[in-house]
């Protein structure tokens, strides 16, 4: 965080130390097209969450990829749950 007050521009530094939030991302984004795919199979709505907003994002983006399938945050404050349905 020190070092971060330092940089010019705003700039931003991210550590992502043996890959763990790569890793995360990764995983959060299969288990989005994961209950995706069981939405469009079912017809049945799924939740995931409670999620923090850079979650979220990730589950908005990946299950933006499947065709049928759309996303809502619901919930107050901080941690929302993503829904995922049948596009109509």
């Amino acid at each position: 965080m020190a070092y971060g007050r330092a940089l010019p521009d705003g700039r931003r530094v991210f550590v992502d130390a043996l890959a763990y939030r790569k890793g995360q991302d990764a995983e959060l984004r299969q288990m989005a097209k994961f209950l995706a795919e069981k939405v469009k199979q079912t017809g049945l709505d799924q939740q995931l969450g409670p999620l923090n907003p850079y979650e979220r994002r990730i589950v908005h983006l990946a299950v933006a990829e499947v065709p049928g399938v759309t996303t809502e945050s619901i919930g107050d404050a901080f941690s929302k749950t993503v829904h995922l349905s049948l596009r109509k």
